[in-house]
């Protein structure tokens, strides 16, 4: 069997790029950050609602746990499923809440800020996430100032699912 012209130009390409250096640090004498330690302070845990109050227009709400919806590379919402086998399982991390949603990544909450707005929702990213989070009483918190509760229970915002939301 014969190779093409184009073909073996082709392969000369494939090995060439496979034999240059590794590009090296954005500034010379700099090593790139390495990923950070993880060390769990706390059990694990899994976050399922409870309702204050319950009523018939709130009573499917409770007992829900924190799942994760794609919403792009790294990228999830946090969302509220009845599902608790596959619930994303979490710890603390000092105060970082840190979630193993079953690759090999770890995934950090994170709170979003809407301006001028009294509540903004809750994701689960890729990486540590954002400090301040601790568990007070069985209650999962934000330790910061500016903590005034969870909503997911409200609506079924941009997923068709109860999404968690911080206010």
């Amino acid at each position: 069997m014969k190779l093409t012209s184009a073909l073996l130009a082709l392969l000369s390409l494939l090995t060439t790029a496979l034999a240059l250096p590794q590009a090296s640090p954005p500034y010379p004498g700099t090593t790139p950050a390495p990923w950070p330690t993880l060390n769990r302070t706390t059990p694990y845990f899994n976050l399922v609602t409870s309702v204050r109050n319950i009523s018939p227009t709130n009573f499917g709400f409770t007992n829900l746990y924190l799942h994760a919806y794609h919403s792009g590379a790294g990228l999830n919402d946090a969302v509220l499923l009845a599902d608790r086998t596959r619930a994303a399982r979490g710890f603390l991390n000092g105060t970082y809440a840190v979630f193993n949603l079953g690759g090999p990544f770890s995934y950090g909450m994170r709170t979003g800020y809407v301006p001028y707005g009294s509540w903004g929702p809750a994701y689960l990213n890729a990486g540590t996430g954002e400090r301040g989070f601790a568990i007070s009483d069985g209650r999962f918190v934000r330790v910061d100032g500016n903590f005034g509760g969870w909503m997911g229970i409200v609506c079924d915002w941009w997923r068709n699912v109860p999404q968690l939301f911080m206010r």
